[in-house]
């Protein structure tokens, strides 16, 4: 936790972000839907208002559903900070290391997996990724997704 609020207090001294970010992550907002064989991953991002971008996500498998979360982009003592809550998980905050038109990169290296989130928008869609340090061994899984109703 300690390292949690350094982090905060760090990123909002630099001026990394504030709250005006939120508005600049709009590219989110939409229905977004990864197929891989019998996995279904689909992800939901509100309009972003009031401040703050909700967010919701499950993921499927031959047709049962496997996990989902509910998610939040929102600024918390003036830094933009991703929160989720996965199923079956304590709620984590990753607060923004980077953003840029159409990226931003979260991160939070005192959590367990993952340690930073990333969402980038791309030409036809929006790509995620997770990634961090796994028993001493880098990982990262990649999300590519399309707009829900596009084959």
């Amino acid at each position: 936790m300690k390292s949690l609020l350094i982090a905060i207090g760090f990123a909002a001294l630099s001026g990394v972000a504030n709250a005006e970010g939120v508005a600049d992550l709009s590219w989110l907002t939409g229905c977004w839907l990864q197929t891989d064989g019998d996995r279904v991953v689909e992800e939901y991002w509100t309009t972003p208002s009031g401040g703050v971008l909700m967010g919701a996500g499950k993921t499927l498998r031959a047709g049962k559903l496997r996990n989902y979360e509910h998610m939040r982009i929102e600024a918390i003592a003036g830094v933009l900070t991703f929160t989720a809550l996965p199923s079956g998980q304590a709620q984590a905050s990753f607060p923004v290391k980077s953003q840029a038109d159409g990226e931003v990169v979260f991160e939070n290296l005192a959590h367990d997996f993952p340690q930073r989130v990333i969402y980038r928008k791309a030409h036809n869609g929006l790509s995620a990724r997770i990634e961090g340090v796994v028993n001493g061994q880098s990982r990262g899984i990649d999300f590519v997704y399309k707009p829900c109703g596009v084959r």
